[in-house]
């Protein structure tokens, strides 16, 4: 019986043209690789290649066993990849979310329901690579800020987020019940990256003077520090420790206040029912 690696072979010798070609880029010696051929003509009983004293060359049999040799290289890397994808579904649980904040609560709820289970997590603002990313499997669970009409997937409100600034007591804003995006305009204020969605929040305030960060303990380490303002979530607010001499004001945009809906596919179902909403 023959060897994948032969079939292998086979083709390289067909792209490169000569033995020596093909051995080169096998980085095997050429006698190898015309042993490794004569093997294969002798599986079939016949020749595929035509021989003369300084030349060797396919023949039609061995054009044929080239054209399905590329048939089963490309269904062997087929089988590869779709057994390796089901052992990895079985043993790993990939989740894409729109924004961080609601990311923290989900996790330690699939680690307690799936023990065992590897945990990989995306953020992403874009929310339709999301949705398309559950619908292939490369998520089983998402959270994104709609629900998805599609009777193959499972959606429920998981958590709402609402976007505030802290801003320091003494500020001129800090006496206010509510602000909104435009009353920040000529500020200068800290920015923690990768917020996901509510990137779009801020790249409208085109007004306003953003420090980003993209190290989140630097990040803490300048809000402490400093008296710019910043940004901060009922969700956040709840993972670090209050701050003193501040003041937390909710923006009063529409677009500052969100609920994020965790979905599955309907195969995920128990998974997916176990999950608590945090509302």
């Amino acid at each position: 019986m023959f060897e994948l690696h032969q079939l292998q072979q086979l083709i390289t010798v067909a792209e490169t043209g000569t033995l020596s070609a093909a051995a080169e880029t096998l980085h095997i010696s050429q006698p190898a690789l015309s042993r490794s051929m004569q093997k294969l003509e002798e599986h079939f009983e016949a020749p595929l290649f035509s021989r003369t004293k300084n030349h060797m060359a396919l023949n039609e049999t061995g054009v044929c066993a080239v054209q399905y040799a590329r048939r089963v290289i490309e269904a062997a890397t087929a089988f590869d990849d779709a057994v390796h994808e089901k052992i990895r579904s079985l043993t790993r649980i990939a989740v894409g979310a729109a924004a961080p904040a609601p990311l923290w609560l989900l996790m330690p709820q699939i680690s307690r329901e799936a023990p065992g289970m590897m945990l990989s997590s995306v953020i992403s603002e874009n929310e339709t690579s999301l949705e398309n990313g559950l619908k292939n499997g490369t998520y089983r669970l998402i959270l994104i800020s709609h629900p998805i009409d599609d009777a193959h997937i499972l959606c429920k409100p998981f958590t709402v987020e609402q976007l505030s600034v802290s801003l320091p007591a003494d500020h001129p804003l800090a006496s206010r019940k509510g602000i909104l995006a435009k009353d920040l305009a000529g500020l200068t204020m800290l920015l923690f990256s990768n917020l996901g969605v509510w990137t779009h929040f801020h790249e409208r305030m085109t007004d306003t003077h953003f420090i980003l960060q993209t190290d989140r303990q630097a990040f803490s380490d300048l809000v402490t520090a400093s008296v710019l303002p910043n940004f901060v979530t009922n969700l956040s607010m709840n993972r670090q420790n209050p701050q003193e001499g501040r003041v937390t004001i909710p923006l009063l945009d529409a677009d500052a206040k969100k609920t994020f809906y965790l979905c599955a596919r309907k195969n995920d179902r128990q998974l997916f029912q176990h999950i608590k909403p945090h509302i």
